[in-house]
């Protein structure tokens, strides 16, 4: 005969089971399906598949300087496109929210005020709160260099342009203020590229 003895367990009741497995955590679902790769359109050439993304720029939109402040699409007031090209208040250094510093120190933007980490936006990578101040844009980053701005002073709304180098009247752009080039300077980069494309044409006709 055994030695010790133990009492028997009480039935357990279906009750008591169905109570016990209410309390188990349920089983985890299912990892979702990885997501199916987009399919190449086969029309794009074999160049442009295997091109590099485009860096995109940040827009400064809503930085309220001393001196001059950006503004969105919203607050630009309609009559301003449509107004003449009046410049005289445009000095450039009247403009600016920041002095420029001295040589030999860190760029620093003069309009958002911005250290520059880099030169080129594609050695600062895609990410647009990288401060790029390329070379000849006088101090100003690429992403104020794209914003449209009012100096408060004289209530004047004004932008950069690439061409020029230097800030223009919002008039200056009135058949397209999102380029980065004033009417101007894309007036003249038209009529320079139809006559390199007649005297192209010229130098292959045959001559008779």
């Amino acid at each position: 005969a055994p030695d010790e003895y133990y009492d028997p367990l009480p039935p357990i009741s279906a009750e008591a089971v169905a109570s016990t497995l209410a309390g188990m955590p349920s089983q985890p679902a299912a990892p979702p399906p990885p997501p199916t790769p987009p399919k190449l359109d086969s029309k794009r050439s074999e160049a442009h598949k295997g091109a590099a993304p485009r860096f995109r720029m940040s827009i400064l939109t809503d930085y309220a300087g001393v001196v001059s402040e950006t503004v969105t699409d919203e607050r630009l007031p309609a009559h301003v496109e449509g107004e003449e090209n009046n410049e005289d208040n445009l000095e450039f250094r009247t403009l600016l929210n920041f002095e420029k510093v001295g040589r030999g120190e860190r760029k620093r933007c003069v309009m958002c005020g911005r250290e520059a980490e880099a030169e080129d936006r594609r050695r600062a990578g895609c990410e647009p709160q990288c401060c790029v101040i390329p070379k000849q844009c006088k101090d100003v980053c690429d992403a104020c260099t794209k914003s449209t701005w009012r100096h408060r002073a004289t209530d004047v709304y004004f932008k950069w342009c690439q061409g020029c180098k230097k800030f223009r009247s919002i008039p200056a752009f009135a058949n397209k203020r999102h380029t980065a080039k004033c009417d101007a300077c894309r007036k003249r980069g038209r009529e320079g590229y139809h006559k390199k494309v007649k005297k192209n044409k010229e130098d292959e006709s045959p001559a008779k």
